[in-house]
């Protein structure tokens, strides 16, 4: 496993981080992760990680409830200098209703500190802000409190969307950032998002880096109850399911690796901190793991990944 820097931070993360929102599961009839799981079982699996050289776990207040917290702490209450955590806060609940307000965030951080068994987080992210300047400059001043009192190591925003309209001032105050990165969404390639952030040294971190499971051969048409997948029309499900074979017609033969591998090879070919795959099992967690030892794509193999994503579309509007 190799291992980046988190921003301009001494913070070192594995370049393969564990997502954790799967392992909140389906808690409270809400449809907020992939169903039904099992709390055995994910914690081998973080063990697992732990194991093969992740030390960087991403959740939230908000996954199961508090659940995928509760589980990391579980895990690793014995191991807390083994690992980075990292979470989120700002939903107050599971309906999209947000609050980063200064008491509703500490309260939260609280909360989650608690579930974590910790007296500190090394990352703490505002989950899906999507605020302009001046909101952003009232929360870093409560963020920026709350790191002088020890509660947290480094300060980070998980984008809605993947744009950064803040002054440089502004930027350089945070550690890292989370958007939307994969083989069938490189907008931040387009749109020069990760550029600006490697000229401030911002880290950014790449979530959804298998798209929901489809670039790593998901078939399945037929979600289960609690499953998020199952609200997607069946024309967007298709489509997700069809770009795998498009990409990986331009696999190089050298790269004899899988295609989860493939796909988490193409974030890391990029300067990203990390990439978050969601994982259940402690086989996804080996077979994801392994992706750090993947020869390095060539820039003439980037180059054709890219043609693919700009000659296709792979968002499908809802109706």
């Amino acid at each position: 496993m190799r291992y980046r820097p988190l921003g301009n931070t001494d913070i070192l993360v594995s370049e393969i981080g564990f997502g954790a929102w799967g392992i909140g599961g389906y808690h409270q009839g809400a449809a907020l992760a992939y169903g039904q799981t099992n709390d055995q079982q994910s914690m081998l699996a973080l063990e697992q990680a732990l194991e093969q050289g992740i030390n960087f776990f991403d959740t939230s207040d908000l996954y199961g409830g508090g659940h995928s917290e509760s589980l990391l702490g579980q895990t690793f209450k014995q191991k807390r200098e083994q690992v980075v955590l990292a979470s989120k806060a700002g939903y107050t609940g599971e309906q999209a209703q947000q609050d980063f307000s200064a008491r509703y965030v500490e309260q939260a951080l609280d909360q989650s500190l608690k579930r974590l068994q910790t007296d500190y987080l090394d990352l703490f992210q505002m989950h899906d802000f999507d605020g302009d300047q001046t909101e952003l400059e009232q929360l870093l001043l409560v963020l920026e409190n709350l790191k002088n009192k020890g509660k947290v190591r480094a300060l980070g925003l998980s984008l809605k969307n993947a744009r950064l309209p803040f002054e440089t001032s502004v930027l350089a105050r945070l550690d890292c950032v989370q958007v939307n990165f994969n083989l069938v969404d490189q907008r931040i390639l387009e749109n020069g998002f990760l550029e600006l952030c490697t000229q401030h040294q911002i880290g950014v971190i790449a979530r959804t880096p298998l798209c929901f499971g489809f670039l790593a051969g998901e078939t399945a048409m037929d979600f289960p109850e609690g499953d998020h997948r199952a609200r997607w029309s069946p024309e967007q499900v298709t489509t997700w399911q069809n770009a795998l074979r498009l990409f990986i017609t331009q696999k190089s033969d050298q790269l004899a690796c899988s295609p989860a591998q493939f796909a988490l090879n193409f974030c890391l070919a990029y300067p990203i901190m990390t990439c978050i795959p969601g994982m259940l099992t402690v086989e996804q967690v080996q077979e994801n793991a392994a992706a750090s030892d993947v020869p390095n794509f060539s820039a003439d193999s980037l180059q054709k990944l890219n043609r693919v994503y700009q000659e296709n579309t792979f968002f499908i509007a809802q109706k």
